[in-house]
């Protein structure tokens, strides 16, 4: 299914131990292929849930683990279709959890959007990543790097690059280099409504080589034309001319709290 799969004792260990600085903790595992890093975990001594689609890979960790008992639970089931929170309180983990995986390239966009649209309590996040996609959610927005999930991301914690981890770490080898993500929870999110929020990032980088304005005028419940969008970013200290990747995380934080709920009711 177009997996490449961590086969690095050490990468296993680093990952385990990013988790055990954290304290000991449960861990939510996405897809746990053949397992490496599921017995990095239990020896490292967390209980596992871990979320595997592949029927033979389910069995295999399962048959593989089975000496640690309770300890771990693997499920076949779709990570991205799966209540992660329910999952965990079914298996009795107490929250908050670490969540960690080395996750397939082609679905990472919306297994990291389940970090802020599911409601599970987690510490901290432990990902192996496509080396470009996760320098790009490691910029801070601001930057020409960044993308909306870099401003979403955000919302929920802070993010930063552990390693880089080469090709070869992989089977089969991937075409480029990967890198292990760091997500640690913010004690508190930010006063405003994540819906809000994400209006103003998808409305801004739907179109994000286009001028602010003209992004915003051309967006789902769009209140104003570009005239309008160019006196309502002023208001808040914002050039309708600049680009969405150019706002910070407090620029955006200000936008959506200058409308938080109607805007695409009008």
């Amino acid at each position: 299914m177009g997996q490449h799969f961590l086969i690095d004792p050490e990468v296993y260990e680093l990952m385990a131990s990013l988790v055990d600085e954290v304290g000991e903790i449960g861990a939510l595992e996405i897809g746990p292929g053949p397992g490496g890093l599921t017995h990095s975990l239990l020896e490292h001594g967390h209980q596992v849930v871990a979320l595997e689609l592949d029927a033979v890979l389910t069995h295999m960790v399962q048959t593989e683990t089975q000496s640690y008992g309770q300890r771990i639970q693997v499920l076949r089931q779709d990570a991205l279709e799966t209540g992660w929170q329910r999952v965990v309180q079914t298996a009795g983990l107490l929250e908050p959890v670490a969540v960690v995986g080395n996750l397939p390239y082609y679905i990472t966009g919306p297994l990291v959007a389940k970090l802020w649209e599911d409601p599970l309590k987690w510490t901290r996040v432990v990902f192996m990543l496509q080396k470009e996609v996760a320098e790009r959610l490691a910029t801070a927005p601001g930057n020409r790097a960044t993308g909306g999930a870099s401003v979403l991301l955000r919302y929920v914690g802070t993010p930063f690059l552990a390693r880089v981890v080469p090709k070869d770490a992989f089977y089969p080898p991937p075409e480029v280099d990967s890198a292990v993500l760091v997500v640690d929870r913010l004690l508190s999110p930010p006063s405003v409504e994540l819906d809000a929020l994400r209006w103003w990032v998808r409305a801004g980088f739907q179109h994000r080589r286009k001028m602010l304005r003209q992004a915003l005028s051309l967006a789902p419940g769009s209140r104003w034309d570009k005239a309008g969008w160019d006196r309502h970013l002023a208001e808040y200290g914002i050039a309708g001319t600049r680009r969405a990747e150019s706002l910070t995380m407090d620029e955006w934080i200000r936008l959506a709290a200058s409308m938080p709920r109607d805007l695409g009711e009008r």
